[in-house]
């Protein structure tokens, strides 16, 4: 190992490397983490642990094969080291040499009490670990090399050889579409960057030849990773920008377009993220503030991005202002990180997160873990009970739901979603309309199914919010402002209590408002959120030619009075088969599917 050149490749790595620390959140989140790191106390709680562990457990002596918590994640965790990057920054800054300490003690522990075997495969020897825990030596050795001996530097290395050659041998094919396989070869990449005899050449043009199979299959072309999960693709994201920004500091060419890749996938993820700072806790992933983590990303970003996001191969639709966020997803099931989701609605209006997702709490097999991923724990809608995805583990389903297709129109004032889904029983149409200067979200969803049926809709509340039953609507209040729900007649509405996860190893009680309501071959039922109160009414609508009012399921008229304004609402579900199909509500002609009408303006869509 030619240690001069290696020193010589650490000096250029590290002089192009980003400031330890963002801002004074970040630095003393560094530091606390650190000093406990020096007691032996481990918590894993930054916001993209992946399985985070907010708990603090510490050791005597470390055993790397030991789950503090009885679950098994926290061995993952532990043996990925990200930590050490922690502890490299507060030396780099503070000059204290118990950090450095520390982090010695810690590695080449790891080193000598830890060598492979077989029986670790599923502890501290998995293959995702290896490849970030190669990840954090590489990252947090720029901030430290300088203190190194050349004994100590060529353990560590010897070790990474090690760790790479594993990755080689131990690499599956189904790992090219998996976060799996990027995060060992970003793990290999920088190693192998740094280190240019560290391995074989082959095994380098192979780790290379890999990471274009992967950036060729991962992402959808909106910029969305293929398994549907906002932490796992940031967790693919920084692994590609750890490679690119090592390959620009050490003058190595990328044969792919690696920044261009990045780009999309920053675009991606900037709608993954609230307008408070939060990742938006879709399918696997935790509730937490992201924003510090994204700022990093700066020379990624475009200027100026739009409000809506179209996300046609993914399925995600998206509004984002800086006060308002409606999603709805409707795509392919992606991996096991997937929940059982489809029409899924978050709901963010005027600060306040109103509507959102179930949360994971656990990978460990149980009736949690399978709640928790299953249809009644997001807002989507049921038919008789029958969920339209069934869970059948941690990982896998007995059979998943289609997605049938999605529209997105915008106009100055408002956005409409569309989106249809099916199982084989039944078929769910849900229209979103969002009034953009009130902060009024309808939701109207439509099924057809053959015979007597129920519909059941589940709405999730935000577990922050108190839901009161008022006159005429559902109160919601939260911490700064209040959200009002209103349900048309004809159906049984009620709360019910249900559990929730916002963050990795934390439970919680939340409230879900159930919508449920009989039909005969079609059903169709509406509600209304705002950020304001509202006087809801529904309207009497004529069809041309007949004296019987159309049934709602046909053509449904209501209006929307706040403070400021009035809106009527038009919606024919389906297309007119027996009389005329023209409309009527007092002097307005209606044919559209959806009409909304504001200050004698009238817009129609599809």
């Amino acid at each position: 190992m030619d240690l001069t050149r290696l020193k010589a490749n650490l000096a250029k790595y590290s002089s192009k490397q980003q400031m330890p620390f963002l801002n004074e959140r970040e630095r003393k989140a560094t530091y606390l983490n650190s000093n406990l790191l020096c007691s032996n106390i481990f918590v894993f709680k930054k916001p993209l642990d992946m399985e985070a562990c907010y708990i603090p457990y510490s050791f005597q002596e470390i055993d790397w094969n030991r789950a503090m918590n009885a679950d098994e994640e926290w061995i993952f965790m532990l043996n990925r080291h990200e930590y050490l990057i922690d502890l490299s920054k507060v030396y780099s800054h503070s000059k204290d040499e118990k950090y450095l300490a520390c982090w010695k003690r810690l590695v080449f522990d790891w080193i000598e009490r830890n060598p492979f075997s077989e029986e670790k495969l599923r502890t501290s020897w998995r293959t995702i670990d290896t490849g970030i825990r190669c990840s954090s030596w590489v990252k947090s050795l720029q901030h430290i090399y300088e203190e190194l001996r050349d004994d100590e530097l060529q353990t560590i290395f010897d070790s990474l050889k090690q760790q790479v050659l594993f990755l080689k041998n131990q690499y599956l094919d189904r790992y090219t579409l998996s976060n799996w396989g990027t995060l060992q070869i970003a793990g290999i990449l920088q190693a192998v960057m740094l280190c240019e005899d560290l391995v074989p050449e082959e095994i380098v043009k192979w780790a290379w030849a890999e990471l274009e199979r992967q950036c060729d299959i991962q992402f959808h072309g909106d910029g969305v990773h293929w398994e549907q999960s906002p932490l796992y693709h940031f967790e693919v994201l920084f692994a590609l920008v750890a490679i690119y920004r090592t390959a620009q500091a050490l003058g190595i060419p990328i044969s792919l377009d690696l920044k261009g890749l990045i780009e999309h996938a920053v675009h991606g993820a900037y709608y993954m993220i609230y307008p408070n700072g939060y990742v938006v806790p879709q399918h696997d992933s935790d509730y937490v503030f992201v924003q510090d983590v994204f700022d990093r990303l700066k020379e990624f970003q475009q200027p100026n991005l739009p409000e809506l996001f179209i996300g046609e191969d993914s399925g995600n639709f998206i509004y984002k202002t800086e006060k308002d966020f409606v999603s709805v997803w409707n795509g392919r099931h992606g991996s096991g990180h997937a929940h059982a989701s489809l029409g899924h609605l978050n709901l963010f209006l005027n600060g306040e997160r109103v509507l959102c997702d179930s949360g994971r709490f656990t990978y460990q097999e149980g009736p949690v873990r399978n709640f928790l991923k299953s249809a009644q724990s997001h807002s989507t809608v049921l038919v008789d009970e029958v969920p339209f995805m069934s869970v059948k583990d941690s990982w896998s389903y007995h059979y998943v739901g289609k997605a049938l297709g999605n529209r997105v129109k915008e106009t100055a004032d408002l956005i409409v979603m569309e989106s249809t889904f099916s199982y084989t029983t039944y078929m769910v149409q849900r229209t979103v309309v969002f009034i953009k200067k009130e902060g009024i979200a309808i939701v109207i969803d439509h099924v057809d199914s053959e015979g007597s049926h129920t519909m059941k809709r589940f709405f999730q509340v935000n577990p922050k919010m108190k839901v009161s039953k008022q006159e005429g609507c559902w109160e919601l209040t939260g911490k700064r402002n209040k959200a009002y729900t209103y349900f048309l007649e004809n159906a049984n509405t009620y709360c019910q209590d249900s559990i929730f996860s916002d963050i990795y190893n934390r439970l919680s009680n939340r409230t879900t408002l159930i919508e449920e309501k009989n039909f005969e071959h079609r059903g169709i039922s509406t509600a209304i959120f705002s950020a304001n109160p509202l006087v809801v009414t529904k309207h009497r609508i004529e069809q041309c030619g007949s004296e019987e009012p159309p049934a709602d399921e046909q053509f449904l008229g209501l209006r929307l009075e706040s403070n400021s304004a009035v809106y009527d609402v038009y919606f024919a579900a389906n297309d007119t088969v027996k009389g005329e199909r023209v409309y009527k509500h007092n002097d307005v002609h209606l044919y559209h599917k959806l009409t909304v009408s504001h200050n004698d303006r009238k817009v129609t869509f599809f």
